[in-house]
């Protein structure tokens, strides 16, 4: 009948024909039902010492070389619907309880993602743990189900010995001793080792291995293989220690794998917190040398005391925001002669530095000056330029210098007007005179320009005043010709133009810095013990907080690029060394399933950083949902109380690597399965000349990896920057901001599952693509693009999207470059996949220069068009790396299965232990 020939087991399952199930067992042998151990074989006649009992062939085998477990369940499926007495035989079969079951979920659980139905795992888990418990190694790698065979039952004095015809696959049991009338037949389901142990010894390895008690309290005589001279407890220890190992591994490597997640979601929380969205905009704040003139309101025009005078240091580009509440249109009295002088205006705020009269038209009177229509609530503006002629009266002075809105502003409702000279290059797309300009935007819309007159050449000024009202006299010579405005006034604030050039320039040094430690990093992980520099990282990143602390409280720019360098260090570092971490302790199966779990960790820490912001925010003083040096204070410190944690998770976790411990790594363990998308990839196809005799496994690595550093190249010019639209453009609050964080990164947390049956779907390079060019279609929806004005709700969305597409595929690319390239050199290779964190901002000064210039708009479509451009680094890796990633060709070349080193001396050998 045979399958095949020992070395050669070409087929994935085998089924017996159904006319061999209607065989029988010998008369003198039957079934019968125990109270303990289940169906046994029992029987009716005394069998003589050496007797051959039975003898069988399997009727349903199993390759075991490569896809175990789906082997076995697409034999048992096969059978179901065309051989209904195989599966019944099979269902009579024990599973040896629930732990046995529940060891099998995992397996079940990869089986049933491979497969194209939608099984139920818990019903594929019975059918391998039924497998698992009864079968037999009818040939080298593989296993088989007997009929027969299945009910000898264990025991620690058996009466049977079982051996196993290779050239058939047949099973052939012999009575070890006189078997009397009655008695059931038994044998040991272990190595002959497992008899030389004590009691307690058997009942721990069968409990844990099988999920049954030994009673048997009997011990043989020690056999004949053991030297009398060797000391009993010292067999015991190596049996037990031979018989526990691959436990011990398997607990290792998943505590390793738990640690390394939480690792990730500390460090990842650390950072969200510490240098995410919230730091990107302290930095525009910081960029602004911002005055804070006045925070609390203050009425102008009343009958009190007049406002009190502020004093502030003026710069040739400036930004002046504040925000005003009209409660009542003032009028001249017909008898003013305000028309003649050209005074009619109700002032409302006046920055002067007091040369002649203080109030015009000497460069230096009026920077700036603004103020209401008779009569209304128009806002009017009027500003020094830098060569005006100095002597022009009030009324040609407006002609040249002076712009209004269109509309007036509403009473008794607050409004914020920003006032803003500057060049082209810190317009940020609203100028667009080459020379420069001065603007007024009423509720973030642009309303009045006054174009060309060089206002980014305008001298600064040291302790010039700043009026709310009407001037005062003293400080001033003369009177004010203008009647005060009645208005409320509050967050009054002056500084240079905030700037996104040096948002971009702090992260872009991040970056270079990154590119730099890449490689050095990662040969140092290679190439040392990755789990101890993981430990004296936390050091490295202990004395970057103690920098961060220093330039958060103080503004200081010194101690803040000192504490990014060291933060990229340890960002670095932890990045691609605990990536390595990873792959050290998941089997080549899990390894795709890890990335998703190691991404999706990352997200909910993500989330979870901006919610605990959330509730600083929301349980603190009113005034921190406002962006103040205080909010910066209390969102950006507290993460750093997450970096002790950091370290007692890195510390707890085991070296693994024969190079580093001797717990190997699950790529050392030659034992362990291999899934079935994992077994597909062979080695001589990944070795294959496919372009310029270079490689593939080399040309699909660099293709990936080029793609995505380019990738990154382009995001890095905005990721930094959706922040500052958010809160610039769109106006959100430290709340909002944070709000929209916390479910972003929970949205990416349930996307990110998709990854794993998409990739089976579509493979992992088509995966890739879509979720790439996914992103930047969200990118669009975020701003328009000029083709549609998107609501609040869409920008929003579109946001969430955008980064979920990007996080679902950079776990896709990571497996895709782990599966290619060389166990020696993942540290190197993970060094480039760790740079995502960082969103690669060595760009980051090219988008905040477009930004400043053009607008955030414009960089945004900068990045789109990049990104669609960067598809066709892809195109390598898509070519040579098909959706069947090398299918065909590991059939081909799997058809011999390599020669098993213990050769059997003879027909009959021992058989092997069931395997765990």
């Amino acid at each position: 009948m045979w399958l095949a020939e020992r070395d050669q087991f070409q087929v994935d399952f085998y089924l017996c024909p159904e006319a061999a199930m209607g065989h029988k067992l010998p008369e003198h042998l039957h079934v019968v039902q125990t109270k303990l151990a289940g169906r046994a074989s029992q029987t009716e006649a005394e069998i003589p010492k050496g007797a051959t009992i039975f003898q069988e062939a399997p009727y349903m085998v199993a390759c075991d070389r490569a896809d175990p477990f789906g082997s076995r369940y697409r034999a048992v499926e096969y059978a179901a619907s065309r051989q209904p007495s195989v599966v019944k035989a099979f269902q009579k079969l024990c599973a040896d309880g629930l732990e046995t079951q529940e060891a099998c979920l995992e397996q079940a659980a990869a089986v049933s993602q491979a497969s194209e139905k939608s099984e139920n795992s818990e019903d594929i888990a019975m059918v391998l743990a039924r497998w698992q418990s009864n079968c037999q190694l009818p040939v080298p790698r593989a296993s088989g189900i007997y009929k027969f065979h299945s009910f000898l039952q264990h025991s620690c004095a058996p009466n049977c010995a079982v051996g196993v015809l290779f050239s058939t696959g047949e099973v052939l049991v012999r009575a070890l001793h006189t078997i009397s009338a009655g008695e059931v037949l038994t044998r040991n389901y272990e190595r002959e080792g497992f008899l030389q142990l004590t009691l307690s010894e058997r009942r721990h390895l069968k409990v844990r291995g099988h999920a049954f008690a030994v009673g048997v309290s009997r011990t043989p005589k020690p056999p004949k293989w053991r030297s009398s001279a060797e000391p009993r407890n010292d067999v015991s220890k190596k049996v037990m220690a031979s018989a526990g190992d691959q436990s011990y591994r398997n607990g290792v490597w998943k505590r390793n794998e738990k640690l390394v997640y939480l690792s990730n979601f500390l460090h990842m929380t650390l950072y969200t917190m510490c240098f995410g969205g919230i730091f990107d905009i302290f930095l525009y704040h910081l960029s602004q040398d911002q005055q804070v003139i006045l925070e609390n309101r203050i009425t102008v025009g009343g009958t009190g005391r007049p406002p009190p005078i502020f004093e502030v240091n003026t710069y040739s580009n400036f930004e002046l925001t504040f925000s005003i509440r009209p409660f009542e249109a003032v009028s001249y009295p017909s008898t003013s002669n305000c028309s003649s002088l050209y005074t009619c205006g109700t002032s409302i705020l006046h920055i002067t530095d007091g040369t002649g009269n203080g109030d015009c038209c000497q460069v230096g009177n009026r920077i700036p000056f603004a103020y209401f229509t008779n009569g209304t609530t128009k806002l009017q503006l009027s500003m020094d330029a830098l060569g005006q002629n100095e002597t022009l009266d009030r009324r040609s002075y407006d002609k040249l210098q002076h712009c209004a809105a269109p509309k007036e502003l509403p009473l008794h409702q607050w409004s914020n007007i920003k006032l803003k000279a500057s060049g082209v290059e810190h317009s940020k797309g609203q100028i667009e005179h080459s020379d420069g300009g001065m603007i007024m935007f009423i509720n973030e819309e642009k309303v009045c320009e006054v174009p060309g007159t060089a206002y980014h050449t305008l001298p600064s000024r040291r302790a010039a005043m700043l009026f709310l009202g009407s001037l005062q006299s003293p400080p001033l010579r003369l009177q004010d010709q203008h009647l005060p405005a009645k208005v409320e006034i509050r967050n009054v604030k002056y500084g240079k133009p905030a700037s996104n050039l040096f948002v971009g320039l702090a992260n872009s040094a991040q970056g270079i810095l990154s590119i730099l430690l890449m490689y050095p990093i990662g040969w140092i992980g290679d190439k040392t013990n990755r789990y101890y520099l993981l430990r004296w990282n936390v050091l490295i990143a202990a004395i970057s907080g103690v920098a961060m602390l220093a330039a958060v409280y103080t503004s200081n720019l010194l101690w803040l690029f000192i504490g990014i360098c060291i933060f990229t260090w340890y960002q670095q570092t932890i990045s691609s060394t605990i990536y390595a971490c990873l792959a050290d302790n998941v089997i080549g199966e899990r390894r795709t399933r890890a990335g998703v779990n190691y991404k999706t960790f990352s997200a909910l820490a993500m989330s979870f950083g901006p919610a605990i912001q959330l509730c600083v925010v929301f349980w603190g003083p009113k005034e921190q949902d406002a962006w103040s040096s205080s909010t910066f204070e209390l969102l950006l410190l507290p993460g750093w109380l997450l970096l002790p944690m950091i370290g007692v998770a890195v510390t707890m976790m085991v070296p693994v690597g024969k190079e580093l411990s001797e717990i190997p790594n699950t790529d050392d363990a030659h034992q362990c399965p291999r899934s079935p998308v994992r077994a597909k990839i062979s080695e001589a196809w990944l070795e294959q000349s496919v372009c310029f005799s270079l490689k593939r496994r080399f040309v699909v690595a660099l293709s990936v990896n080029v793609f995505f550093i380019a990738t990154l190249l382009a995001n890095g010019m905005t990721v930094r920057y959706f922040s500052l639209y958010f809160t610039q453009v769109l106006r959100f609050s430290p709340a909002q901001l944070c709000m929209l964080n916390a479910v972003c990164r929970l949205f990416i947390a349930a996307f990110a599952q998709l990854g794993k049956p998409l990739s089976v779907l579509l493979g992992r390079c088509n995966l890739a693509l879509v979720l790439h060019i996914g992103s930047a279609i969200a990118t669009l929806g975020i701003y328009g693009g000029g083709f549609f004005n998107p609501s609040v709700l869409c920008a929003c969305a579109c946001y969430l999207l955008r980064f979920a597409c990007l996080h679902a595929r950079d776990p896709v690319l990571y497996s895709i470059t782990m599966d290619c390239v060389p166990q020696s050199q993942r540290s190197r290779w993970a060094a480039l996949n760790s740079l995502r964190t960082l969103s690669f901002s060595a760009s980051a000064v090219l988008g905040g220069f477009l930004a400043d210039r053009h607008g955030y708009q414009f960089s945004f479509t900068v990045t789109i068009i990049l990104l669609l451009a960067c598809t066709i680094f892809m195109l390598p890796a898509i070519l040579w790396f098909p959706r069947k990633e090398g299918e065909q060709a590991q059939a081909s070349s799997d058809s011999l299965i390599e020669e098993n080193e213990e050769t059997p001396e003879a027909e009959v050998q021992a058989a092997p232990s069931r395997p765990l």
